[in-house]
């Protein structure tokens, strides 16, 4: 573990935590378990500024830079280029900050991220003030709602934030119910703990408590491939 990690803990920011960095690698980060997806070969000696993370997933780079080194476009273009292709195999969301200038980028496409209306998100991310725990609670929150949005909308094809869409599961859940009653012949109450289970299951997946071989979406994919060699 690097001397940077053990001098220092992270930083809350609402559901998220917030490390600052610096000399610390890539690899070092992931011996010291701040999150738990493996590190490409090529990037193991890499060091962010800082990093957004949520249960051992991460949801956010953090590059910071001082206002003369990202004054124009040409600079924060360079510091883009420098990054994405190390960003993306982790998260969606790289940040660039002085902590009173914030430029969002989308890891997965290079591009800006922008609000519905197009123009561009200029949040600041001021570094400093979640470190120090500084920021109001309005702020953090606000921040904080930002990241989830920002994760839960940007895609490979899409900068733009979009709308949440809000889904009632009770229709999925009364048809897993009938599913697990059908094939296992089991008395009602077990297929509700069955139903419980496989919902939590997908949860946890969704919020990267769960990763790698213990995915949700990886072990649907296994299934499929299980299957596919029994035809």
């Amino acid at each position: 573990m690097s001397e940077e990690l053990l001098q220092q803990s992270p930083s809350r920011l609402g559901r998220f935590l917030y490390y600052k960095l610096g000399a610390s690698t890539l690899g070092q980060l992931k011996d010291a378990n701040v999150f738990h997806v493996s590190v490409p070969e090529f990037h193991i000696r890499r060091k962010p500024d800082g990093l957004v993370t949520l249960g051992g997933t991460i949801k956010a780079f953090v590059e910071y830079k001082e206002d003369k080194w990202i004054r124009n476009e040409t600079q924060v273009k360079k510091i883009i280029d420098e990054w994405i292709n190390v960003v993306k195999c982790f998260c969606k969301i790289l940040i660039i900050s002085s902590g009173s200038r914030t430029f969002w980028v989308n890891a997965k496409t290079g591009d800006y991220i922008t609000y519905s209306d197009g123009r561009k998100i200029s949040d600041v991310f001021d570094t400093k003030a979640i470190q120090d725990q500084s920021l109001s609670i309005e702020e953090e929150i606000r921040i904080e709602q930002l990241i989830s949005c920002i994760d839960d909308t940007v895609t490979q094809t899409n900068d733009q934030l979009r709308e949440r869409v809000v889904m009632n599961p009770l229709p999925l859940a009364e048809k897993m119910w009938q599913v697990i009653w059908v094939q296992t012949g089991k008395i009602p109450e077990k297929c509700l703990y069955n139903v419980v289970e496989l919902f939590v299951f997908k949860f946890l997946s969704d919020l990267g408590v769960l990763s790698d071989l213990n995915n949700f979406n990886r072990i649907l994919q296994t299934k499929k491939i299980i299957a596919l060699k029994n035809l």
